[in-house]
């Protein structure tokens, strides 16, 4: 913003004490090669020989003889050309940090983020690590299974899960925050005996991970829907959605 006087200031001048100080402070952030003070001008006020001397200097070097009146006026050539010198020290803009790369692997491991053997598929019971094995990059993801986008629970903390899970391979090359897509945790039983796996649907190709831990429904069972022998089944099915990368 643009300084301003109220009266001349110089030769023939007012002089003001305020005025003086502002066309003082000018006068010193002029370059010495645009006509600014060698030394420094006191900003002390006083409008004496040594001030009306630069505002001359600074004229003649700015305008020639012809504009060299050793005067600033307030609605003159001489203050506007002085507050083009008055411009503030430009903040330098922070660089943009420098966006990690991640790369594409097709190599992952993934682990259930629980450490009970038995679930029934509740929002806080669907996290899932999975570690991009050649490169030592962790992700978290969670089975949507509601549609909401994102879990209302906190992400599992900690690492002492049961070891539920295991190694799988993708088709394509992937970076690991790339591997968000339809999925389903399954739990079957046959007369007692009960498997479980999660399936990453990808465009290219399934990838299923065996899992020892399962979907129990009321009663102990994979499912409520039978009783007695036979098997039986559930399944938790959604997105699997990128929370965070560790």
């Amino acid at each position: 913003m643009a300084r301003s006087i109220f009266l001349s200031v110089g030769m023939g001048g007012k002089n003001l004490p305020d005025d003086t100080l502002t066309v003082q402070q000018l006068l010193n952030k002029v370059p010495v090669s645009e006509g600014g003070p060698v030394p420094l001008l006191a900003e002390d006020s006083k409008c004496g020989p040594l001030t009306k001397g630069a505002i001359q200097k600074f004229q003649l070097k700015q305008f020639g003889w012809k504009g060299a009146d050793g005067r600033v006026d307030p609605d003159g050539p001489t203050l506007a050309k002085l507050n083009e010198f008055d411009k503030q020290p430009e903040v330098p803009v922070p660089p943009k940090p420098v966006e990690p790369v991640i790369p594409e692997a097709t190599d992952f491991f993934l682990i259930h983020m629980s450490s009970r053997k038995i679930s029934v598929g509740g929002e806080d019971d669907l996290f899932f690590l999975v570690a991009d094995i050649k490169h030592n990059i962790l992700a978290v993801y969670w089975l949507d299974t509601t549609g909401r986008g994102r879990p209302t629970v906190g992400t599992p903390q900690g690492n002492n899960w049961a070891g539920s899970g295991g190694r799988f391979q993708t088709k394509k090359a992937r970076r690991i925050n790339d591997l968000q897509v339809p999925a389903a945790w399954f739990s079957r039983d046959d007369e007692g005996t009960v498997t479980s796996k999660l399936v990453l649907f990808f465009p290219e190709g399934g990838a299923t991970i065996p899992m020892n831990h399962h979907l129990i429904g009321p009663g102990g069972r994979v499912s409520p829907s039978k009783s007695g022998g036979g098997s039986v089944s559930t399944a938790a099915a959604g997105d699997f959605r990128l929370i965070e990368l560790r």
